[in-house]
């Protein structure tokens, strides 16, 4: 369950800035995502000198995995700073772009979490092969609202092979989906 909530989270707030991003643009995106990354920056100060407010230290503990302990809300830093990063990395081109890049990282990364989880067998690394075709399918429906059927499968199938990576895949996921969207 405390998976189930952690992507849901991760769904919805890629997807906030991608929705951001459509109807007020890639300048207020960017200073969101930055104000929300100082916002986290004080606020982990503040959890680790235990002068939190009760409810949203709960919050926080219920959506960590156990392994991030040390380190609270590094994985929410983390995405939000490679929002930020995408929006500047693809900021020259049009905007449905860096949303398709974001769409990408949203859909692909929560649904083959969950989904590889559940259902993976087949390991590639440390990612199964039956979470990237779930979290392919996934990218690729929302896609289809920007891209043509070919260039929003590519585009998730890339994002998804992207996953794979032994880096942040908050970063490499929609970096190589806007690559690919960029290119075809």
């Amino acid at each position: 369950m405390r998976e189930i909530v952690r992507q849901l989270i991760h769904l919805f707030g890629v997807g906030f800035f991608a929705l951001l991003i459509l109807f007020a643009g890639r300048q207020t995106a960017l200073f969101a995502a930055i104000a929300l990354l100082a916002f986290g920056i004080v606020a982990i100060s503040l959890f680790q000198r235990k002068h939190f407010p009760k409810f949203l230290k709960n919050a926080l503990e219920n959506a960590e995995r156990r392994h991030e302990k040390e380190f609270p809300a590094k994985a929410a830093l983390m995405a939000i700073a490679s929002i930020a990063v995408v929006i500047v990395a693809f900021y020259n081109y049009a905007p449905e772009i860096t949303v398709g890049a974001l769409l990408v990282l949203a859909f692909e990364d929560s649904f083959s979490t969950v989904f590889g989880k559940k259902f993976g067998k087949t390991m590639i690394g440390k990612k199964s092969l039956e979470g990237s075709i779930a979290g392919t399918v996934a990218a690729f429906v929302p896609l289809l609202l920007l891209f043509s059927p070919s260039k929003a499968f590519l585009a998730a199938a890339f994002g998804a092979f992207a996953e794979h990576f032994p880096m942040e895949d908050n970063l490499t996921v929609p970096l190589f989906a806007g690559l690919v969207l960029i290119v075809l």
